[in-house]
């Protein structure tokens, strides 16, 4: 159980750092 939440937080920080990037170039871009 723990090895699935440690995947599961890894997984949701790669989805967020992917997607900060892309709304700080549209701030930017605005």
């Amino acid at each position: 159980l723990m090895e699935r939440r440690v995947i599961y937080l890894y997984e949701m920080r790669h989805k967020l750092s992917r997607a900060l990037p892309l709304d700080l170039q549209r701030l930017r871009c605005k």
